[in-house]
């Protein structure tokens, strides 16, 4: 006897997805238009993100660990002074391998290196230039990336689909316009969706575009102000639109 009720209820929400769909393709049937909509929201960056790299060398792999940490050290104290607290500072990879002075295949070892990566996140964007400066003079050898973000992401990305639903739907009047015609109801509605939905951002290349930036080891040589961009947040939907006389 209890069978039959369980199917029953695993039954009912098939049987409306089906009449859900069955009632969108009869309205798609319908006369009707389909347009894009785009739009992009700037604001202006609350959030940094840098990632920074520490490469040490020696022969004895304690000794490549210890040069290491000691710069380490150092860089934590600079990035305190910038305002960066424990939970804002953290070690993205550490890696140690052997290292060959020529580099040639099959040689032996002279050595190890290395590499720690650094992720350090500031609120207050205005410190890039003194958290960087005082970075290199800590040790730091790579600054891989300067990723600008929002603390209130959702916020402006409801803001840009808004906006990109608007562009859509004056697109789509102007088009029916044309040839005479009005709009109806929307009958779909998607939103392409982006694994990015940055638009873009100031800064270096990020580490995760695999490239990376040596620094000079003159602290002198640093351009004196990191120009401060804008975080763009785009919205991309597409949309039918019944079409009535």
């Amino acid at each position: 006897m209890k069978t039959p009720a369980l199917l029953l209820l695993f039954s009912l929400p098939l049987f409306a997805s089906l009449a859900m769909a069955q009632q969108a393709s009869a309205q798609i049937d319908k006369p009707h238009i389909t347009v894009n909509g785009e739009a992009v929201v700037s604001v202006t960056p609350d959030k940094i993100v840098i990632t920074l790299g520490i490469e040490t060398t020696d022969g004895e792999i304690m000794a490549a660990r210890q040069k290491n940490s000691a710069i380490f050290k150092n860089a934590l104290l600079a990035f305190k002074e910038c305002g960066a607290t424990e939970k804002d500072i953290q070690t993205n990879y550490l890696s140690i391998q052997p290292w060959k002075r020529n580099n040639y295949v099959g040689g032996p070892s002279d050595g190890y290196i290395v590499l720690n990566t650094i992720g350090v996140t500031i609120a207050d964007v205005t410190k890039i230039d003194d958290l960087v400066t005082k970075a290199l003079q800590a040790g730091v050898n790579y600054v891989y990336g300067i990723d600008m973000q929002t603390t209130e992401f959702k916020k402006y990305r409801a803001e840009a689909r808004k906006n990109a639903l608007e562009a859509a739907k004056e697109k789509a009047e102007k088009m029916a316009a044309v040839l005479g015609q009005s709009l109806g109801d929307p009958i779909v509605i998607e939103e392409n969706a982006s694994n990015n939905p940055y638009g873009g951002y100031f800064g270096m290349r990020s580490a995760a575009s695999n490239s990376q930036v040596t620094m000079p080891s003159d602290p002198g040589e640093l351009p004196q102000t990191a120009a401060l961009g804008k975080v763009t947040l785009r919205a991309n939907v597409r949309v039918t639109f019944e079409l009535k006389k």
